[in-house]
């Protein structure tokens, strides 16, 4: 025998009505439609905005790592260039010390 499970809202709340020939719906009631970051499958549901957070913290993060990596692959670029342009700067300065000694 199988345990259904019953999903409810804490607020005591229904996301959309029908009262005096209107859609009384809840703010929090929202589509998401993309890639579920857990298992890469793609999503396009209504649901409680509040039940997505846990869902949307983790895509946030994998977001933000990605952003990371992009920009230490910048930063290890510019130091790279300024290491070249200091050997540059040292060298043309021995080259023109050579030339007012010599």
């Amino acid at each position: 025998m199988a345990i259904e499970t019953v999903n409810f809202c804490p607020l005591k709340s229904e996301c959309e009505t029908v009262k005096d020939g209107k859609i009384h719906k809840c703010m929090w009631h929202v589509k998401l439609v993309g890639q579920d970051p857990q298992t890469g499958e793609d999503m396009d549901q209504w649901g409680c905005a509040m039940a997505w957070q846990p869902l949307l913290m983790i895509e946030n993060s994998r977001q933000q790592r990605s952003t990371a990596a992009g920009v230490e692959s910048l930063r290890n670029e510019v130091v790279k260039v300024n290491t070249d342009n200091q050997q540059m700067l040292v060298e043309a300065a021995r080259l023109q010390s050579a030339k007012l000694i010599g």
